[in-house]
């Protein structure tokens, strides 16, 4: 299409899109293009009760992080009374929960959350990495355990 031109032969500029009036733009989010695709985004939105499952409070436990902060971990075990294999989740914001595992792999957030004081983690093929052994979880625990205990006794 070519330029608008005004009768003395002037060329009228085009105006950018955020100077348009508003009649210009969509008229709802809903119809504009930009949310017709899908949103990228590290965080998978597994649905809290198909994609989720509910782990009892006997299989899983509260951890440390590298800085020592209580409570700030959620070792999860992968199968109910099978304290073999399991996840670690870290809290994140004081908001949500996300799997360590997939986070280090490649930089998505798995998310486990708290309803109604219930914990639902998603199902493990909505993760992108395998369950640790929890002696290897148990032996971190315990060092960071002794390193801040010993910390604190240095303070005291």
């Amino acid at each position: 299409m070519p330029p608008k031109r005004t009768n003395d032969g002037f060329v009228v500029p085009a105006l950018p899109k955020r100077f348009r009036a508003e009649s210009a733009m969509p008229a709802s989010r809903e119809t504009s293009p930009a949310t017709l695709r899908p949103r990228a985004s590290s965080v998978s939105r597994a649905h809290p009760v198909n994609d989720k499952r509910l782990v009892p409070e006997e299989s899983w436990k509260y951890g440390r992080n590298k800085f020592g902060a209580e409570n700030t971990h959620l070792i999860v075990f992968e199968t109910p009374g099978n304290q073999l294999f399991a996840r670690v989740y870290s809290l994140c914001n004081k908001i949500y929960w996300r799997c360590m595992g997939c986070r280090r792999l490649d930089n998505k957030a798995t998310r486990a959350e708290f309803i109604n004081e219930n914990l639902y983690v998603p199902v493990p093929t909505f993760h992108r990495c395998r369950p640790k052994r929890y002696d290897e979880i148990r032996e971190e625990q315990l060092k960071l355990e002794r390193k801040f205990a010993a910390a604190c006794a240095i303070d005291e």
